[in-house]
């Protein structure tokens, strides 16, 4: 019935249905006795997801996507997945978190580079750039892994610390599927590559770690437009996602990278990139020997009862992280510049009458002022127009300057009534038009 239901002709049962097969395809054996039992039902509902991602409708299969990802968090059902040999291709990005995810086995390592997926992927996770963010924007975005993954993990953090973050539903098969670990790193290609012993290789003799390092050395303190703080910041989280492996913790010992990274943590004028230092460390902090070289530059980091790190980790000298005296007071003074450059001046003129007209004219500003000093203006103005000959594009010119009403009541010489006066007081109808 659940098979017939997958192939429906509406779209909105297929996707139903597909959601029904997460329960399965995520489970794991809660006794010994029924280990085979329940491994064959997560075997048949993985097949059926993998037979969703080939659904003529893309929102059926990036909800296939969605529970095979969740599925690949045990080792057994990503080989599962890995030896059903999904292809992705049409996908494109909606696969590409899931191919990720295959990196992290020998035998999908293996299945990808037959397919020349890795050194593909490692080339556009690479592309960092400004000149990449420029070129590469006009002929695939899809290729700016390493930007949008600062921007994805920068967005998911906030949700994070939001206080109106909603928890999806796990019992309401209707619940849309979102993601359930709100603040929690998204797959990085850089990260599941060194999962393995084929993936280190592949990055050694590529040279991208050396380069990241170099990134980070040398443009951590220039004031970087956004352009080159994303560059930046797209090279601490490849480091810190290789580091928090550990075989890829062993790239740690060859660079002193991570002392830069503490001094970008505790010297940075850049909140958001001091920010970015911190999880790195944190994500370094994650791999035992990581642990240990985070240590040695006065950063401890916090364990579980086993003594395995979870992640987070803070320096001994908590007022060197937290002291920010030297962005408030560039703040202060750039504050001070804005509030000089755009206070209100006086200007002068050695023509007393010019110089009775632009003192009116400011006054206009004025909430208290500014219904005498346009009655005044107007007046003088009237006399220049009944003294001189103007043209009449010219005269409309000039008489469109001022409020009607105002004008009006000055020809006519009209008596103003007590409603009028309360609203003429208002200072959006006494003042000059062109204000």
């Amino acid at each position: 019935m659940l098979s017939k239901a997958l192939t429906a002709s509406y779209k909105h049962i297929r996707i139903f249905a597909t959601g029904l097969l997460r329960k399965y395809a995520t489970s794991a054996p809660s006794s010994v006795d029924g280990l085979r039992s329940r491994s064959s039902v997560c075997e048949w509902a993985i097949r059926l997801l993998v037979t969703q991602l080939y659904d003529p409708d893309v929102e059926v299969s990036e909800v296939a996507v969605q529970i095979l990802e969740e599925s690949c968090n045990r080792k057994s059902h990503l080989e599962y997945v890995v030896q059903c040999r999904p292809q992705l291709d049409h996908l494109n990005e909606i696969g590409a978190p899931l191919l990720l995810r295959f990196l992290s086995t020998s035998l999908g390592y293996q299945y990808l580079d037959r397919l020349d997926y890795i050194t593909q992927e490692m080339d556009d996770w690479f592309s960092v750039g400004p000149v990449a963010l420029h070129v590469k924007a006009l002929t695939d975005p899809a290729q700016l892994r390493n930007y949008r993954y600062v921007t994805l993990v920068e967005a998911s953090l906030t949700r994070a610390f939001s206080m109106l973050m909603q928890e999806p539903s796990k019992t309401d098969p209707n619940e849309p599927l979102r993601p359930q670990d709100y603040g929690s790193l998204p797959p990085h290609f850089y990260r599941e590559l060194t999962r393995t012993q084929e993936g280190c290789d592949l990055l050694r003799d590529s040279g991208h770690f050396d380069d990241f390092v170099a990134t980070i050395t040398e443009t951590w303190t220039e004031d970087a437009d956004s352009e080159g703080l994303v560059k930046l910041k797209g090279c601490l989280w490849a480091v810190g996602n290789i580091g928090s492996m550990e075989l890829g913790a062993s790239f740690l010992e060859g660079s002193d990278v991570v002392s830069w990274i503490v001094k970008v943590a505790e010297r940075s004028e850049v909140t958001t990139l001091r920010g970015t230092a911190f999880f790195v460390l944190g994500l370094i902090s994650r791999s035992l020997h990581g642990m240990e070289i985070v240590a040695e530059h006065g950063w401890d980091a916090a364990t579980d009862q086993s003594g395995r790190s979870i992640g987070y980790c803070l320096p001994q000298q908590l007022g060197v992280f937290f002291s920010m005296k030297a962005v408030q007071q560039r703040e202060k003074h750039e504050f001070r510049e804005i509030r000089d450059e755009w206070a209100p001046r006086h200007i002068t003129d050695e023509d007393p009458i010019h110089e009775r007209v632009l003192s009116l004219v400011g006054d206009t500003a004025n909430a208290v002022l500014a219904k005498k000093a346009a009655t005044d203006l107007n007046g003088q103005v009237r006399d220049v127009l009944g003294s001189h000959n103007f043209r009449l594009p010219v005269r409309r010119f000039l008489l469109d300057l001022f409020d009607k009403d105002v004008m009006r009541r000055i020809v006519l010489d009209e008596e103003e009534s007590e409603n009028e006066s309360i609203q003429t007081q208002r200072p959006s109808q006494a003042r000059l038009r062109l204000l």
